[in-house]
């Protein structure tokens, strides 16, 4: 059976911020900031919250909370967990972390 792209990317090597890195930690990243936001955006929907009334209740600009929903949070593309968990708590949720081993 031939590999998906998914999977060959998985198993490259690439130079990443200078430094070189498997792909699979760079999707592991993603997958992981990606669950973050879409879990913020989840909660935004069904309590109506608008990213201008979650700025407002977190103290952050509405730009920095769109950075943050979209993947663009700092130049890092970086989400602290106290970031998350200020996010969250904004919006009456508290964050729950589960790891699970990698297929």
């Amino acid at each position: 059976m031939s590999k998906t792209e998914y999977e060959r990317f998985a198993e490259k090597t690439v130079t990443h911020k200078g430094k070189r890195v498997k792909g699979a930690l760079l999707l592991a990243e993603e997958h992981a900031v990606l669950a973050a936001t879409e879990a913020l955006l989840a909660v935004m929907i069904l309590k109506g919250v608008s990213r201008s009334a979650l700025a407002e209740k977190v103290g952050h600009s509405k730009s920095a909370v769109s950075q943050l929903l979209n993947g663009r949070a700092g130049a890092q593309h970086n989400v602290s967990l106290r970031t998350l968990a200020r996010y969250a708590h904004a919006l009456g949720c508290q964050v729950d972390i589960s790891l699970r081993r990698v297929r």
